[in-house]
């Protein structure tokens, strides 16, 4: 069965919401102010055939956006993108949970591609990072993965 780009994207925004919740700096695209959506759009760069999902943004270098299509982020201003048929899982490094302590505290989740590289995301804490977390599982769960 073939997924439409609506639906997609609005799986992505439910799994956010069912195990987590808009924060300050992430939630469900369409929670954000109108000057961050535009200032996303404008920085992801997306192809006119995408639809945003949900995005974590910190400022202009730090950001993350998850489209039907692609993960896109930054990391110090460091762009990279990710096609979400290449996201194999999403979990979190036992370094990261150790310098965090708690799952509440944690920051830094890790996307694995099928060609087994190792991506390192900066998610809002809490209720947050835990629906970045699920709706990138969801989208693994898509490719046979996770």
């Amino acid at each position: 069965m073939t997924q439409t780009a609506e639906f997609r994207c609005g799986r992505l925004a439910w799994r956010f919401r069912k195990s987590g919740a808009d924060g300050c700096y992430a939630k469900e695209y369409e929670n954000f102010d109108e000057p961050t959506r535009t200032k996303l759009l404008e920085l992801a760069g997306l192809d006119p055939t995408e639809l945003a999902a949900i995005g974590c943004y910190f400022d202009d270098q730090n950001w993350v956006l998850v489209t039907d299509q692609r993960l896109r982020w930054s990391v110090a201003g460091t762009r990279k993108t990710l096609a979400l048929s290449e996201i194999e899982d999403a979990t979190v490094e036992p370094r990261a949970m150790h310098l965090a302590g708690t799952k509440q505290r944690l920051t830094e989740l890790t996307v694995v591609t099928s060609r087994g590289d190792r991506h390192h995301l900066q998610i809002e804490s809490g209720a947050p990072f835990s629906g970045f977390w699920n709706a990138l599982k969801m989208a693994a769960a898509w490719n046979g993965s996770a």
